[in-house]
């Protein structure tokens, strides 16, 4: 899987921190989701009353740049400016940044 290590690396070089889902303190995910609250946004989010459910897509994973079609879930990222990115992945990359694991089988 090292090819698969290396493409995650190659497309999210720029981004100083990544993370898997939605961004709590996030204005642009709070108004997505039609909460005025910072606190109430973070306090659905932590308690799971909101998430990603994901939707197939047959756009590329910004993660691994995988196109093969498939479920993309939200995700996000800093940059070396502070500035929160936001971006798509697939299931793998889901798996991958929340906990490390590797894909079984991976096509770029």
């Amino acid at each position: 899987m090292e090819k698969y290590i290396e493409a995650v690396e190659r497309h999210l070089s720029d981004l100083e921190f990544t993370s898997p889902g939605l961004c709590p303190g996030c204005t642009e995910c709070m108004s997505a989701f039609g909460y005025e609250s910072e606190e109430s946004f973070e306090e659905d989010i932590s308690s799971g009353k909101i998430f990603d459910e994901g939707s197939f897509s047959w756009h590329s994973c910004q993660s691994c740049g995988s196109s093969v079609g498939g479920e993309r879930f939200a995700a996000h990222g800093v940059n070396e400016n502070g500035e929160i990115i936001h971006f798509d992945v697939c299931q793998d990359c889901l798996f991958y940044l929340a906990n490390g694991d590797l894909p079984e089988t991976w096509e770029e």
